[in-house]
């Protein structure tokens, strides 16, 4: 009879090992208290008083504490699409924060052999993300002369039919500028005629932070741009603008 730990020393591991995480300083900032931080870029932690009623409560206490699907909450998923144009629940994924979104991306879809185009500055995290694959990492900026904005023919430079991931954000971390729909699209079609199997995925975490009651700007899929483009995808967060990370 053989036991488990016979049975466990005969099958073969092919996985790769995995180096160390490396330390981000930038996260290790949070172990520090500190009574005003000037540098951070979200608002105050909501608490659960804040956004929710009573009612809200007692559905909360009648939540099953078990296994939601691996697409999120089919709930959840709904009101999310009902926030955009000509997107239904199938298009949305729940993920455990934005970090996870991008976790995930990097898994699915920067293939090997293929590279990762980044425009930087950036979110330091969104590296480490694709750090777990074969993918090239490639960085490209934006300059003070042109206001810090992306120009789509100097991206168009930077892609190659090597191209599989584009990654950008909207607004932009850390300097607040807004790329329009007319770019975006500008570079969606500059991806279709070079690197057409590419995605373009951008980060919209900072898309509804806005100044008392001036409104957030538009999500690029409420452009029609998702319909035009299947491969164009989204990501989102509560942490930044709202507080409840």
């Amino acid at each position: 009879m053989k036991t488990a730990n016979s049975v466990a020393n005969e099958i073969p591991c092919t996985a790769k090992s995995i180096d160390r995480f490396v330390k981000s300083e930038m996260l290790s900032l949070t172990n520090e208290t500190v009574r005003y931080d000037l540098a951070e870029s979200v608002c105050s932690d909501l608490t659960l008083s804040d956004v929710l009623g009573e009612a809200d409560y007692k559905n909360l206490a009648a939540t099953p504490l078990g296994y939601s699907s691996a697409a999120g909450n089919s709930q959840l998923r709904e009101l999310i699409a009902q926030r955009h144009n000509d997107v239904s629940a199938d298009d949305v994924v729940i993920t455990v924060g934005g970090m996870h979104a991008l976790f995930l991306l990097g898994q699915i879809l920067c293939v090997d052999d293929k590279e990762i185009l980044i425009h930087q500055p950036s979110f330091p995290l969104t590296v480490l993300a694709t750090q777990t694959t074969n993918m090239s990492v490639r960085t490209f900026r934006s300059d003070f002369q042109h206001r810090y904005r992306i120009r789509p023919d100097a991206v168009e430079q930077q892609l190659s039919p090597s191209t599989g991931l584009l990654f950008l954000e909207n607004p932009r971390n850390p300097s607040g500028v807004c790329t329009d729909a007319s770019t975006v699209s500008a570079l969606l079609h500059s991806m279709k005629r070079v690197c057409p199997d590419a995605y373009l995925v951008i980060d919209e975490t900072y898309r509804e932070a806005s100044y008392a009651n001036s409104g957030s700007i538009a999500s690029m899929m409420d452009k029609d741009l998702g319909i035009r483009y299947p491969r164009l995808v989204v990501t989102g967060s509560l942490s930044k603008s709202h507080g409840a990370p």
